[in-house]
């Protein structure tokens, strides 16, 4: 049976507050037109925002006629008795179901529809009933709440809610929704009221179904496949070049011829003084009017991307040089390796799906991987491809044309590495951002360590400067020591030539200078001796 309105007793926000939109084919769809009740419009004033009743609430209509059951006297008046269903904010009311199938005491409208025939090709059946029950649209104000009886009250009476009350209303911003308490005001036989605190209802959870159909939990928890270990070599595909190697070899060939040619022209062009080595070239009147004007140089050439046999080629040559080289050892002690191509040769050249195709069952030694060790598979060394080991007795005849390979194998590859190019898209835009983090980090880490090597630069360039003064004062010292020790040498023992005139003028004057300047220094001492006294 179909309900308008939710099934959510959940206030996340108070959109039903809102002005209408216009309409829209899509409204009022979840039940067919002939069974739906008249939408009686309602103002959004005069909308209700917080909502005590949720679905999973019983309630009891407050007034009315809805029914009589059997057993009951005709003129007694039976309340209606549901549990909410759904509620439609935008209306105010709300829809109810039966409590108890047996007893179905929830509002109901009867209507009418066009009848149908039992069976189109049996018309003597008849046809079916035009009459159906449809849930009645019940308003708000006209329900009361039923409060939950307590552990050890089942089979008290029920008690109803006169009024409901809310306490502590507040938006809980982890669960994103509106919360409060409802508080129940109900009458007690003595004439009084109490005030309660009803418990919101708990959301029906859906239930796992044990069906026939349904695999069981032991089953699929088993572990049917072998994974692959870090420690086997994986050779995974290359990324395509920009270049082909052979087309950059044929780049470096021409470019050493175009230079030998150019070497060649210049040296005529300076032999014959110009414009006569280029007519002896035999080059075009027109061309050589166009390259004088232009300076037009012959364009560099430059590589060309590979072709899809060079990429074959190029990928065959890794497989090879990976086999006999980073998991030669491994292979040789019994480990598994993995390449791009070794699903292709499992796989028939028809395709899987032709002729039924299926691998043989796994065995218990190749489940733990002593098929592998024991040759199920070889690479060849020329190649690296997967091919078949060696019948027994001839290990030096040729290879089996079919692989004996199980499952086991097939289930170990590691897909995920193998087909990460066809897995991911490296040119989304998370790539790119995380491209462009790395790089960022990159180039902060190379920022730092530029600007640590300038420091210790300037730190090495101040202490050399520093060493360096340090050693001119030194020198500077030891020069005006040697200086003084020379004239004091000369003062106490050696013999003193005789004075020339200038000197003989100059030690005239000297004691008359002296004399002044001693007479200037005490002069300043006695000075600054009263100016402490004072």
């Amino acid at each position: 049976m179909s309900f308008a309105g939710t099934r959510s007793g959940v206030t996340r926000n108070f959109a039903h507050l809102k002005p209408p939109k216009p309409s829209s084919k899509f409204d009022a769809k979840s039940i067919p037109s002939n069974l739906r009740e008249p939408q009686h419009f309602v103002h959004p004033q005069d909308r209700i925002p917080f909502w005590n009743l949720a679905p999973g609430d019983e309630v009891k209509l407050r007034t009315g006629r809805v029914g009589q059951d059997l057993g009951f006297d005709p003129r007694e008046k039976l309340r209606g008795e549901g549990i909410v269903q759904s509620v439609d904010k935008k209306r105010n009311v709300l829809y109810l179901t039966d409590t108890d199938a047996k007893n179905p005491r929830a509002p109901k409208s009867l209507k009418h529809i066009p009848s149908r025939m039992m069976d189109e090709n049996e018309p003597e059946k008849g046809r079916e009933g035009n009459v159906v029950e449809v849930p009645r649209a019940v308003h708000y104000s006209n329900l009361v709440l039923r409060i939950p009886p307590g552990e050890g009250d089942k089979n008290a009476p029920p008690r109803y809610a006169y009024r409901l009350e809310r306490r502590n209303v507040h938006y809980n911003r982890h669960l994103r929704r509106w919360m409060w308490q409802r508080i129940a005001v109900v009458k007690e036989a003595d004439g009084t009221t109490s005030r309660i605190e009803v418990p919101w209802p708990e959301p029906e959870r859906p239930r796992p179904q044990n069906r026939a159909e349904l695999t069981k939990r032991d089953v699929v928890e088993e572990e049917t496949w072998l994974p692959w270990s870090p420690f086997d070599p994986v050779l995974l595909n290359p990324e395509r070049p920009w270049a082909s190697p052979i087309s950059e070899a044929q780049v470096e060939v021409r470019r050493k011829e175009m230079a030998q040619r150019a070497a060649e022209a210049k040296r005529a062009a300076d032999l014959e003084r110009g414009e006569g080595a280029k007519r002896r070239m035999g080059v075009y009147a027109g061309f050589a009017e166009r390259n004088k004007r232009q300076g037009y140089r012959k364009a560099t050439p430059v590589p060309q991307p590979p072709t899809a046999s060079e990429i074959l080629a190029l990928a065959g040559q890794k497989r090879a040089d990976w086999v006999a080289g980073e998991a030669s050892t491994h292979i040789e002690n019994g480990g598994r390796s993995f390449a791009p191509s070794d699903y292709l040769d499992l796989a028939p050249r028809e395709g899987p799906a032709a002729g039924n195709w299926t691998l043989p069952v796994d065995t218990e030694a190749e489940k733990r991987g002593a098929g592998y060790a024991a040759g199920f598979y070889r690479r060849d060394e020329a190649t690296g491809r997967l091919v078949a080991p060696f019948p027994e007795g001839k290990e030096d005849g040729p290879s089996s044309p079919a692989l004996r390979l199980s499952r086991a194998h097939l289930d170990s590859l590691p897909i995920e590495l193998l087909m990460r190019d066809d897995l991911e898209n490296k040119h989304s835009r998370k790539h790119k951002a995380r491209r462009r983090a790395i790089r960022e980090e990159v180039e902060g880490e190379l920022a730092l360590e530029e600007q640590k090597r300038e420091r210790e630069e300037v730190h090495e360039l101040r202490k050399a400067m520093l060493e360096k003064m340090k050693l001119r004062d030194e020198a500077e010292e030891e020069a005006v020591a040697e200086t003084a020790a020379e004239v004091a040498a000369k003062a106490v023992g050696q013999p003193q030539a005789a004075p020339s005139a200038s000197e003989a003028a100059e030690a005239a004057i000297a004691p008359e200078v002296s004399e002044e300047i001693a007479e200037q220094a005490s002069g300043d001492v006695k000075k600054t001796t009263g100016e402490k006294t004072s």
